[in-house]
Order: structure tokens, then sequence, then C-alpha cells
């Protein structure tokens, strides 16, 4: 039996598994070139400075998968407008720092942010009617999994800003993209 999250890649024509951790290396206004200046700015694993553009904080946006009985996460940035006072949930301080592929094109709605021991900060979208807000509440195909990876894989990951870089060249290093 096929692995229920399998699919035909279009860049190679092999068959591969889709992830359910989906990844941002950094916000999408991070670059590489900003690391070989002296700027003040930096890239951490859970924090990024930007000079004149602000502070940001990584964690994860979760998806319920009910048929696989998983959940989807989405690893990624926020920009938050105010250092957080971290209490159990901080609302509205933050926007989404990552361009995510739901129609239209999700970046920069507002997310409430909430503390987890241990574990990243879980985001939220404030807006109880955006895509991912439904998505959260409604769950996750296994059908809509496979689309994501599709995007991922056959599409440069500058298509994602830093979405997955290394999962996309791990299926086909630099000369699988278009």
């Amino acid at each position: 039996m096929a692995n229920e999250l399998s699919f035909q890649c279009e860049v190679c024509g092999e068959p591969h598994e889709a992830p359910l951790v989906h990844r941002f290396e950094a916000p999408d206004e991070w670059s590489g070139a900003m690391a070989a200046h002296e700027m003040d700015s930096y890239l951490s694993l859970w924090g990024c400075e930007i000079e004149g553009v602000g502070d940001f904080l990584r964690g994860s946006i979760e998806i319920p998968v009910p048929a696989l009985d998983e959940v989807f996460t989405w690893d990624v940035w926020v920009q938050t407008y105010r250092v957080p006072t971290w209490g159990p949930t901080i609302t509205g301080d933050a926007v989404l720092a990552n361009r995510l592929p739901y129609e239209p094109w999700t970046k920069e709605p507002p997310v409430s942010i909430r503390r987890r021991s241990g574990q990243a900060a879980l985001f939220t979208p404030v807006d109880p009617a955006h895509p991912i807000a439904v998505e959260q509440r409604r769950g996750m195909t296994p059908d809509r999994v496979r689309e994501i990876a599709r995007l991922a894989v056959s599409r440069p990951p500058e298509a994602f800003g830093w979405l997955l870089e290394s999962w996309h060249d791990q299926y086909h290093g630099h000369h699988g993209k278009r």
C-alpha cells in the first residue's frame, strides 16, 4: 500500500513523501547579504533582528490532519511590534513574516502568540475568517498536505522566501530548480 502522503514530483518524476513540517529558515525580509555586511542585524534559531525593519520571533502554526491523526506544522516567523511581555497569550502584537501558499498568498496577517513551556511559541491568526484560521479549526486533508509539498519541491525556494530550501535541495539538488 502506498503511503498516504506520497506524491509524484513534477520536477524529477519520482515519488516523494510529503513532510508534515514546513520550516522557514528566516523571515522573508532577511537575506544572506545582511549577514555578510556589518549591520546590527542577527539571525538565531528562535529570534531575529533586522536593522531598520524590526524584531522577529520563530514559532509554529499547527493544523490538524484528522484523517491521519497527525498535525501539519508551519514553522514560521512573525514580526513583533513590541517586545513581548510573556503572559499566556499576546494578541495582535505580531504579523506573519513569511509568505504561505494560501489564496490569496498569505503574508502579514495579525497573529496571537502563545508561549508553550519547552516548545516553540504557537501562532494563531487573529481573524477567524482567514484561510489559515479556518484550516486550523476544520483541519487539513492529506490531499492538501500533498499539494503544499508539490508546491515546495516544484518551485524554486525563492518562491516561498526561505521555505524548505534544504528539503527542496535534498530531492533535486541545484540542478532540479526551475
